[in-house]
């Protein structure tokens, strides 16, 4: 999944990556237009997580955000 995202995408994914591997307890909110890819670059991040069998919860503000997110 890694592999199809964009250079900004892929680089939050591997901050929230690192971060969960450092244990590093870290508040990451995620604010862009529409139309960026934030809910495919979250989806992707929580498809990793879970792979890697780590828990991982989706929140969004909007309850349309919300529905979007795999687990929201």
């Amino acid at each position: 999944l890694r592999q199809t995202l964009l250079p900004k995408q892929h680089g939050l994914v591997t901050m929230v990556l690192d971060a969960v591997a450092a244990e590093d307890g870290k508040f990451i909110s995620l604010d862009a237009p529409g139309g960026t890819g934030k809910t495919y670059t979250l989806n992707c991040l929580l498809t990793i997580l879970c792979s890697k069998s780590k828990i991982a919860q989706a929140v969004a503000s909007s309850g349309i955000a919300a529905i979007l997110l795999d687990g929201g």
